[in-house]
């Protein structure tokens, strides 16, 4: 049983992790525009039809529903977003 002893392999376990979580969302129908610059958290809920830049992070207990468009630079936490929003360079934290 291997485990994770350096930095280094810290980096490439949660680059694997993150991968598994990109590619559940993009198979559900979210298109992810940089998915290797995008931080999406396991608890991340996203409807199909959304469209998420690179350089976004989106964590915690988050639920953001369909045909959203979220670009650049954008920062959302333990937040509720509806349907049909576009939000540019947005932090949006506990609402």
């Amino acid at each position: 049983m291997e485990g994770i002893n350096t930095r280094k392999q810290q980096a490439a376990a949660a680059k694997y992790l993150q991968e598994k979580i990109n590619d559940r969302l993009m198979e559900s129908g979210v298109t992810l525009m940089s998915p290797e610059t995008t931080y999406i958290g396991e608890d991340v809920v996203i409807g199909e039809d959304t469209v998420i830049y690179g350089c976004v992070r989106i964590e915690g207990k988050t639920v953001i529903g369909r045909n959203n468009v979220i670009t650049e630079g954008s920062y959302i936490s333990n937040s509720e977003i509806g349907d049909n929003n576009e939000l540019r360079a947005v932090r949006i934290t506990d609402s």
